[in-house]
Order: structure tokens, then sequence, then C-alpha cells
């Protein structure tokens, strides 16, 4: 059986949670404790995997709350292609030149791009502690002893990331810049602490393809606020990708 998705008219509707939250009272299969976080995730794709009846009765009630949406097969919404992550980026002699962390190198002709998106992104990471100390009981042998434990801690990052889609084999490459790491930009270091050359390698991105094949970061980056996940960077990819003309794929499903 097909299910469905329901996708914003544009990204700037806004809803409120309440409201949102009252109009999914018609969804059996949608539990109201989850609309927060599909409120929170607003970034093109409402909501997947209902039937069409829940569809279009979801549909519906936002419509009476002054949100219109469509409502679209889950197959003709686009799957995003694996991504590879390289280290520089660079474009020389009008070809696009992506190379790795080896040194490979792969020369994309700018005529393969198909879309591109970037932005600051929110990204939870979980890293473990040791700590030791001396235990003052007594152990069976009658003296004290060492104690080693790990401690796991959550720790939320911003890092600032690039993707390329082309037509062609890899379809998806990426680079991304965290607190530690580093890329070059036309054979130039650039760290995520560096404001100018950021603003430069964004201007430099934007400017490879035309406003209708750019996210919302690269259309808007003064006004553009981080992704809180990663999945709604990529929520907000899916939803431009559905938007392409059919001349102009940009994923496979």
């Amino acid at each position: 059986m097909d299910t469905y998705s329901l996708l914003q008219l544009s990204l700037d509707q806004s809803i409120d949670r309440h409201a949102f939250e009252d109009a999914s009272a018609v969804v059996p299969s949608l539990a109201r404790v989850d609309c927060a976080m599909l409120h929170r995730q607003l970034y093109g794709i409402v909501v997947s995997n209902l039937s069409e009846a829940e569809a279009l009765a979801f549909q519906a009630e936002l419509e009476r709350h002054s949100f219109p949406t469509t409502v679209v097969c889950d197959e003709e919404v686009p799957l995003l292609p694996e991504s590879f992550r390289v280290q520089s980026l660079e474009l020389r002699e009008g070809d696009l030149v992506l190379t790795d962390s080896m040194g490979h190198e792969r020369i994309r002709p700018l005529s393969d791009l198909v879309f591109l998106a970037a932005g600051y992104v929110s990204r939870l990471h979980f890293h473990a502690e040791w700590d030791q100390y001396v235990d003052s009981g007594i152990d069976p042998h009658g003296s004290a002893r060492l104690v080693i434990e790990r401690e796991h801690h959550e720790q939320r990052e911003v890092e600032f990331r690039v993707d390329f889609f082309f037509k062609s084999q890899p379809e998806r490459q990426h680079a991304a810049l965290g607190p530690e790491t580093l890329i070059l930009h036309q054979g130039k270091p650039l760290r995520l602490r560096d404001e100018a050359g950021l603003a430069e390698l964004i201007s430099w991105v934007a400017d490879l393809q035309p406003p209708e094949r750019l996210n919302s970061f690269l259309r808007q980056p003064d006004a553009h606020l981080a992704y809180p996940t990663f999945h709604c960077y990529q929520e907000e990819i899916r939803w431009y990708f559905h938007g392409l003309k059919p001349e102009e794929p940009a994923a496979t499903a």
C-alpha cells in the first residue's frame, strides 16, 4: 500500500505548535507527543509514511489553521544518495576539483552539478571520559583498590558543511568543518573560526549554480540560523529535490 507525505508549499510558512498538535488529532497513527519534534523539524517535509486518508485529513486540518500543504506519494520524494567526504575544494580551468584526505582527486565538470547545499548544522556527538580513584573500602585481600570507570557524555557541536550533488557517480560529495578540523579552499587552509574565509567560501559555492539550485542557506546566508539537526538539513534538501524540474534529477530514490 502506498504511503504519503505532507510537504510545505514554502519554507517561509509557520504554524503555532499547539495548533499543529490540535490538527494532528485527525491522524490516529501520529501520537500527539511526537508533534513537538515534528514541529521543530519543519524544514519542508511535514510528516511522512501516512495512509492517503490520514494525509488528506491532516492536510485539511492544517489548511484550517492557515498552513497549506501538498500531499505527495512517498515514492515521489527522492532519497538522498550516499555522500563521500572530501578535504579540498578547488576550481581549476572551469572544472570543480574535489580531493579526499588521501590525496585522490576527482575532477567534476560544472555541467555535471545539479544542486548545492551548505549551512551550519548542530550535531550531537557522544564521547567517553575515563576516571580513576582509590576506593577507601577494603577489598577481599584487605587493601584499598584502584577503581577505573568510564563515563559517557553527550556533546552538541556546530559544524559547517557544504554538499555537492551531481548527475553522475558519485552523486554526492561533501566537505565538513568541525571545531578541530580544517579543509582547503583554493589551496588555502580554512577553519571553523575563520569567519572571513567561510564567507568567501559560501559566496564561491553560491556562484557555482543559479539560485533555484541552491538550498535556503546559500540563498540567504546572513539571515539563516543553524539547522537544529542534521535531519532537518537533509529533509530540506529532499524538499528542494522534489521541486526540481523532471529534466534535473538530483538523487536516486
